[in-house]
Formats: C-alpha cells, structure tokens, sequence
C-alpha cells in the first residue's frame, strides 16, 4: 500500500474519533445521537467532519476491487447521513422520510466500515507475521464492535426513543473503526511487521 494510501487512513481515522470530541465541545451537551448535532450549535461541525470523511473514504483504494467497493459506499453515505437528518421529535411526514433515509444511509456507513474492518482487512497473503496476526486481532474486534453497535443501536432505538445510549454505543463504532483505520495505516509502531533479518 503506498504512502498516499495510509494517509487517507490516517486521515479518516483521526477525522471519525475526534467527533463525538467535536459534538460534545461545540454543542455543550452528551447529546442523544450524533446525528442530533444537526439541531443544535454543532451542527456545522457534524456535517463538515462527515463529508470530510466521506471524501477520504472516497479516495481510498486499498488493495483490490473489495476495498474500492466498500469504501465508495461508506464514502458515498457518510454526507448523506449528513444532508438528511434525522427526523426531529415533531416530525412532518416529509422529515419522518428524509429520517428513514438517514437510517438507511447510517446503516450502509457502518456496514461498509463492518465489512473493510472484519473482512478485508484481516486479509493477506503467504504466512502472515506475528505483527500481522495482532493488527488481524484488532480488526476482527473492531468489526466485532461495529456489528454489535448496529445490533445495539436498533435495539435502543427501537425500545427507548431518544436514549443518550445512542449516542455512545455511536461513539464506540467511530472509535472502533477509528483503531482499526490506524493500525491499517501503519500509525502504531509495535504492529508493524519487523524488517526481515
């Protein structure tokens, strides 16, 4: 992978963990979800660090067809999630639909950060390293915490309307793709594969 390559990872990485940061700092409140920052003074932060990221993920080319593909689809929903809030407490028709399609968007985002986590990243070829093996285990968790937060976040959303765990089973995600964007562009020194003696 070439350098350019790694900097867009780092580059989205640091982008996705500094949000919740972001959100809470210029809305001066734990805010129910993040998408929630569209209806408060955070607003400009939400929509700017999503569509920054979408670009990233966009530009992304990683190894093969599969990368390209699962990072043009987050690349392409994450400013959707952005451009189509989520519905307010007393919602129109038409926000409760532009709602519905930000869930759709969201829901494609985290599927697409899922899959490159757990299964593009772990890949490789001939034996892989130590160091491979421990970015591997890292990937696989990552993913893990995704998958999980998708599950969580249905359930919460579903049960408890508006609940402040949303916003944190959220975080979580972000900082969980986050790791795994970092160790992928070679950022944590103990993980990168040793020169060959």
């Amino acid at each position: 992978m070439g350098i350019d390559q790694r900097r867009y990872l780092r580059w989205i990485a640091i982008n996705g963990m500094a949000l919740p940061l972001v959100l809470i700092l210029f809305s001066w409140s734990f805010l129910p979800s993040m998408s929630a920052a569209w209806y408060t003074s955070a607003r400009d932060p939400f929509v700017g660090c999503m569509f920054l990221m979408g670009g990233a993920l966009g530009f992304y080319q990683g190894y093969d067809h599969r990368d390209r593909l699962a990072s043009a689809i987050a690349g392409l929903t994450a400013p959707l999630i952005a451009t189509l809030p989520m519905a307010p407490p007393t919602a129109t028709a038409l926000q409760t639909w532009i709602g519905y399609g930000h869930f759709v968007a969201a829901l494609a985002f985290f599927g697409a950060l899922w899959w490159l986590c757990n299964r593009l990243f772990p890949l490789g070829s001939g034996n892989p390293t130590p160091e491979k093996l421990m970015r591997n285990v890292v990937y696989k968790t990552a993913g893990d915490l995704i998958l999980w937060g998708i599950v969580g976040l249905t359930v919460v959303s579903i049960a408890l309307d508006r609940s402040p765990w949303v916003f944190w089973i959220e975080s979580t995600m972000v900082w969980a793709f986050g790791i795994a964007f970092l160790v992928k562009g070679d950022l944590v020194p103990f993980l990168r594969d040793k020169p060959a003696a």
